[in-house]
């Protein structure tokens, strides 16, 4: 069993050795060609810094890295069934770790699903740390009660204003720029109020920003309604927010989004 980097590996075999790796996965994850080019390009998905697991010539695992800056972001975790079981994790992560240390990166982030106990303890061993807790939403739309007064008005570029929250590595603006997500100011009175941003064909809310000034004034509230007039989903979802992001986590339970999953943001520094 040997590492290299998947700067050969075709679109083509790296989803369907994906799918097969995460045939049994808490979350069982399924894409076509398409969708995972899509994804690893939202990303920011870097063949060369990104690990394979071989058998012989034969791909049977991989950790996917995306980049920004010195930075570096585990996009994907998987080894096939049938391999699995056998320290090949630890042998991939060690491979990566070295191979993006290497390449000149800071930080390596990821995040694991809380339920997923032997996972957190296999990244905690290799000196990773959990730095927060994030937390995922979705609702059905049907369930969503109120009417809104405020417009969504798009914007030519998307530009929204740091806030106390920060966006996880797939809600940074650099992935949704690239991810088919788009902004709009919310407009009250013909006054801006704040920006959400959101994709039309997913469903999903990447981030929501009030103007200090205009918060607790329901304008958050009517910006998800207003979402979901435009969204060609039966639900909406919300993934990755900060737990210590007490009001948007106050605001979606509310609203009665469910509860999907936690997960725990985690970084090794190199």
């Amino acid at each position: 069993m040997v590492t290299s980097p998947l700067t050969h590996i075709s679109i083509e075999t790296l989803a369907q050795v994906l799918n097969e790796a995460f045939s049994n996965y808490e979350v069982p994850i399924h894409m076509n060609e398409a969708q995972l080019k899509a994804h690893l390009h939202a990303l920011g998905y870097s063949p060369e810094d990104s690990i394979g697991l071989f058998d012989g010539s034969t791909l049977v695992g991989f950790i996917l890295v995306a980049i920004r800056g010195t930075y570096a972001y585990d996009a994907g975790t998987g080894i096939i069934p049938s391999y699995q079981g056998n320290g090949y994790a630890h042998q991939l992560i060690d491979a990566t770790l070295a191979h993006i240390k290497q390449r000149g990166f800071t930080s390596f982030f990821l995040e694991v699903i809380d339920t997923n106990e032997r996972a957190k303890k296999l990244y905690l061993s290799h000196g990773f740390t959990i730095t927060r807790s994030l937390l995922c939403y979705q609702i059905k739309k049907e369930m969503l009660e109120g009417t809104s007064s405020v417009q969504l008005q798009k914007q030519e570029r998307i530009n929204i204003p740091s806030g106390d929250c920060i966006p996880s590595w797939q809600n940074s603006d650099a992935c949704i720029s690239r991810g088919g997500f788009t902004a709009y100011d919310i407009v009250h009175d013909s006054v801006k109020r704040g920006v959400i941003c959101f994709n039309h064909t997913k469903g999903s809310i990447a981030q929501i920003y009030i103007e200090p000034q205009y918060r607790r004034q329901g304008f958050a509230k009517q910006a998800i309604i207003a979402a979901k007039n435009c969204t060609e989903t039966p639900t909406l979802g919300i993934l990755n927010i900060s737990e210590d992001c007490v009001e948007i986590n106050g605001l979606l339970t509310h609203m009665g989004f469910s509860l999907l999953l936690t997960q725990s943001e985690m970084v090794y520094t190199l």
